[in-house]
């Protein structure tokens, strides 16, 4: 029984993502694409919303929709109608966004046009001096240069702030280092804003409005005792710890040959599986709300959502195989990814500690789990392909 179970359970989280992924090709003009490398020459036109994950993009051509892009690497030269959202290490827009724009990321430069709001996150965002936003310009990052105009308000929380350009709006923020306004900027309305200290505003620049200054002094909170809350963080580890084994523990002991060809699909095209795997992450939410807004019924899509939950719940686990098998790697003698119950185990232990590491445990974490649920949906697709 516990071995048809596994077996049931396989099919199921794949054909559910084969659903999920088929429904709004069916219920909305849509084009959802996963590959190492996508482009979209000058010369070609998408007439519909275009869901996109990909190592390395470029969109040179015009999509007549939506665009929502997630990869290493995401450059848009072309034009967009109407919303954008965009999550990548190196984001780079300089075409036309028709809608509002969303932007995650580490690198990002903006300079081309966006015909509503802006709201970015990320290490660096620079503004070109070509740059356009005809709407407000929110910002949480490292650091932000603004080149070009913004025909609405700036706000900003953050590091620091570097205005060289025009805003017909306000400015404000909160800033952890400084605000610096350039020789040629122009504000048409306030500046008001709370940095360690005070910026320095050239004679050559024109601020319409008032400037309002607040000394921004970093308190240390008080501290109650630490041992209840080290007693619930001790209780919740444990506890997913336990879930956690038991899941990884039938994975490896029941379904080793899938959990084996997970492992190698992942590690073979990593960057196939990363790509595909933040397609689930990001379309599958957009998903569900369709089928919740949709006729189909307010009940599948309840039941979609709780589905795409346990393919989250999946995906963790098998990140724990992966990261058994990378142990097993780098530690045994014939350096082979290896799936095996200690191994494995040994994968748990290690998320677990990844967990208690900020941003580079994290993201390792993320990584592992993205790159799971890629090779879920490719195994999806290829069992479609193949019916």
């Amino acid at each position: 029984m516990s071995l048809k179970f596994m077996r049931y359970l396989r099919s199921a989280s794949v054909g559910l993502l084969a659903v999920l992924f088929m429904v709004p090709s069916n219920a909305g003009a849509a084009s959802f694409v996963a590959a190492e490398d996508f482009f979209l020459t000058r010369q070609e036109t998408l007439a519909d919303n275009l869901y996109l994950a990909a190592g390395r993009s470029s969109i040179d051509g015009q999509v007549l929709g939506d665009l929502l892009a997630a990869g290493g690497a995401v450059t848009v030269s072309g034009s967009v109608r109407d919303d954008a959202h965009i999550i990548g290490g190196n984001v780079g827009v300089y075409g036309v966004v028709g809608g509002d724009l969303r932007l995650v990321g580490g690198q990002t430069v903006l300079g081309g046009r966006v015909g509503g709001d802006v709201v970015a996150a990320g290490g660096q965002l620079h503004l070109l001096g070509n740059a356009v936003v005809t709407g407000d310009l929110y910002i949480a990052g490292g650091e932000v240069v603004l080149d070009g105009t913004v025909r609405g308000n700036v706000m900003m929380a953050g590091g620091k702030l570097i205005l060289n350009g025009s805003v017909f709006g306000d400015v404000s923020g909160k800033l952890g280092e400084a605000l610096v306004v350039g020789d040629a900027a122009v504000v048409s309305g306030n500046i008001s804003y709370s940095a360690p200290r005070e910026a320095l505003i050239p004679d050559t620049a024109t601020v319409g409005g008032r400037v309002a200054y607040e000394t921004r002094v970093i308190r240390k909170p008080d501290i109650p005792s630490a041992a209840p809350l080290f007693g619930v963080i001790a209780l919740v580890t444990s506890l997913k710890f336990l879930a956690l084994l038991g899941v990884v523990l039938v994975l490896v002991l029941l379904a080793r040959r899938w959990s084996e060809s997970v492992v190698h699909a992942a590690f073979g095209s990593f960057w196939r599986s990363l790509g595909m795997g933040l397609l689930v992450l990001l379309v599958g939410p957009i998903v569900v709300v369709l089928l919740l807004m949709s006729f189909i019924g307010t009940y599948v899509g309840v039941l979609a959502g709780a589905l795409y939950v346990s393919i989250l719940i999946l995906s963790r686990a098998l990140a724990a195989v992966l990261a058994g098998a990378l142990l097993a790697r780098w530690l045994s003698k014939n350096k082979a990814l290896r799936v095996a119950p200690w191994w494995s185990v040994g994968g748990i232990v290690a998320l677990q500690i990844l967990d208690f590491v900020p941003v580079l445990g994290w993201l390792a974490t993320c990584l592992l789990v993205i790159a799971a649920a890629g090779v879920l949906l490719h195994q999806s697709l290829e069992k479609l392909h193949a019916r």
